[in-house]
């Protein structure tokens, strides 16, 4: 007779058809199903769905009403003598974003009603939950791929089911409240909200949670959820609105971070790839439909272009058609308007997700304009900063940026600039091949561990994809080649292999970073920061823009060369390493080792 349970050390798994007949028939069997705490997965070949309940029968009998749900075709219930409602819903938790992370069903949970909180022995369910999931895996086949290989994925880190932090939810229920407000009354005027945040305070995590959230209130998935903590500020459904005819977008001007987003928005319900724009998706709804976005997120503000010379001619060309067509006679040569302009202009709920110290390019938004939109959103009590590090592990953060900036400054290091990194694996070395060395070990261990770099090198490869490809960077007697994709570069096979730069891992999570400061940067005379403009091979990012009349100056060129090493050592999770090409600041980073293993020694 075929069993339909697994019996382990402290839980039970129990599955059946996802069938009215089925289900009473397990009920019968174990009276936990009426009145226990458990966690339950429906699943069929493309989708799942993941819940915890008090009362298994009566649940299931709720989801055999939902038409939607009756597409599914297996029930797994896990049980566990010990279960309580606060290890049910971590459980949970864990298995939707695990599910998403896998990339192999469509989940169909909202992400509201996400828990993330601490409760007694938390720690010692986490170690049942992580054996569950190797169950799950290896006995019932929901998961392709190991626990480890999926938490470092970009779909997993990217999920919109991430319990957010206090900092985060206040912003996301201050937004949704105005949104579904404004769209209730009909408000077509347009309200810019700006989220202003540095490197790690999970801005994109808030852009897709958005994203998930304003989705399903328009669809009406999230009624009847008592754990929704944004349960008080619903739509008003009435027979003349429809609500799933809103259109929302998240812009997202670099192509890595993009394609990646789409294939999270492919793997979530409610979320479609179609949602995911480049800046120059953005006029085509006004220009083709003749209306409005309800809802423009833009993640990366920061990265959105003024009118310069473009990556080839005919996205130049558009950039003045678009223009033309949208200002027509305010702006008859197509130069006048800038994409911000044109999210301006294409919304009525615009959100702007920045942090003006990632501008890398001299055509990215003028500082001057942000400060003027900045200035604007406080005014209007809708400018939200977010502070709080979701990224690196160090408990000094702020010391740590300031570090950061003491380094691209005019001054010596002194002990006061030097933070106390706690655990953080923070390392310099004067041997690149030391450095590689360790970072090996650590790609070993941890996994998703790289090499990243300053455009100090020429791209030869780059026409080159070949095994025999001309290496790009040759040092202490180690060859290595730029980024041979762009696409989810830290996680292709050859990625350990070669270099990253500014346009690959900008808005991405790494566990170590290992960063090689180019002799695009070095000290004058006077031990102040300058760009060697010849050492640095970013055309782009130091050309003049001659089309609106301006050139990049040196200054400039020194602040945006600044923020490009800034976000390369701020990518790190577990650790970041450093060595320096150039003499001088090879030298200032050994100020910060000598402060270091002082420290060390005096403790």
């Amino acid at each position: 007779m075929t069993s339909y349970e697994s019996v382990h050390d402290n839980y039970t798994i129990k599955w059946r058809q996802f069938e009215d007949e089925a289900i009473q028939d397990m009920v019968q069997l174990d009276h936990r199903l009426i009145n226990w705490p458990v966690v339950y997965v429906l699943s069929s070949d493309k989708e799942v769905y993941v819940g915890e309940t008090l009362d298994y029968a009566k649940r299931m009998r709720q989801h055999l009403d939902n038409t939607q749900k009756q597409r599914l075709q297996l029930t797994h219930v896990i049980l566990h003598d010990k279960f309580n409602k606060s290890a049910c819903l971590d459980l949970e938790s864990m298995l939707i974003n695990l599910f998403t992370g896998d990339g192999q069903r469509k989940v169909l949970n909202a992400n509201h009603g996400i828990v993330d909180a601490d409760y007694y022995l938390r720690e010692h369910y986490r170690k049942i939950f992580d054996d569950i999931f190797d169950k799950l895996r290896h006995t019932h086949h929901l998961f392709s791929q190991s626990k480890s290989d999926i938490e470092n994925s970009d779909l997993y880190k990217y999920s919109p089911f991430k319990q957010l932090n206090e900092e985060q939810e206040a912003t996301v229920t201050s937004i949704s409240e105005g949104i579904l407000s404004r769209i209730n009354d009909g408000q077509t005027d347009l309200r810019e909200y700006i989220v202003e945040g540095g490197a790690g305070t999970g801005k994109t995590i808030l852009a897709v949670y958005l994203m998930k959230l304003i989705s399903d209130y328009t669809t009406g998935n999230f009624i009847n959820n008592s754990d929704d903590p944004f349960s008080d500020y619903s739509l008003d459904y009435t027979d003349d609105k429809d609500y799933q005819q809103l259109r929302i977008g998240l812009v997202i001007p670099q192509t890595s971070l993009r394609d990646t987003l789409k294939k999270v928005f492919r793997s979530v319900e409610g979320l479609s790839q179609e949602m995911v724009l480049s800046p120059f998706d953005i006029p085509k709804i006004k220009l083709d439909e003749k209306r409005k976005y309800d809802l423009l997120i833009v993640d990366e503000a920061h990265r959105l272009n003024r009118f310069a010379a473009q990556a080839n001619g005919s996205l130049l060309k558009k950039y003045r058609e678009y223009n033309q067509r949208l200002y027509e006679e305010d702006d008859l040569e197509g130069n006048q308007h800038n994409q911000l302009d044109w999210a301006r202009d294409c919304s009525t709920n615009l959100i702007l997700l920045l942090d003006r110290a990632q501008a890398v390019r001299p055509a990215d938004i003028a500082t001057a304009d942000w400060d003027d939109a900045i200035g604007n959103a406080k005014r209007n009590q809708l400018h939200f900063p977010l502070t709080s590090q979701m990224r690196m592990r160090v408990s000094e953060i702020q010391r740590y940026k300031q570090l950061i900036d003491s380094i691209f400054g005019d001054n010596p290091i002194t002990d006061e600039d030097v933070p106390d990194f706690g655990d953080y694996d923070f390392k310099i070395f004067t041997s690149f091949q030391e450095m590689h060395s360790a970072l090996s070990k650590r790609e070993r261990e941890y996994g998703l561990s790289r090499v990243l770099a300053g455009y100090a090198w020429p791209w030869i490869s780059k026409s080159d994809k070949s095994d025999s490809a001309p290496y790009d960077i040759e040092l202490d007697g180690i060859s290595m080649r730029w980024n041979r994709t762009i696409n989810s570069w830290a996680h292709s096979a050859t990625a350990f292999q070669e270099v990253g730069s500014i346009h690959t891992i900008q808005g991405y999570d790494l566990n170590y970073a290992a960063v090689i400061i180019g002799p695009d940067v070095e000290l004058d005379e006077a031990g102040k920061y300058r760009v060697n403009r010849d050492s640095y091979y970013d055309r782009r990012g130091k050309v003049d823009n001659k089309l609106a009349n301006e050139t990049t100056s040196p200054e400039q060129l020194r602040q945006l060369v600044a923020n490009i090493y800034k976000v390369l050592l701020t990518r790190g999770i577990r650790g970041t390493y450093v060595y320096a090409e150039s003499s001088g600041l090879a030298e200032r980073l050994h100020q910060i080792q000598e402060i270091l293993e002082r420290r060390k020694h005096l403790a």
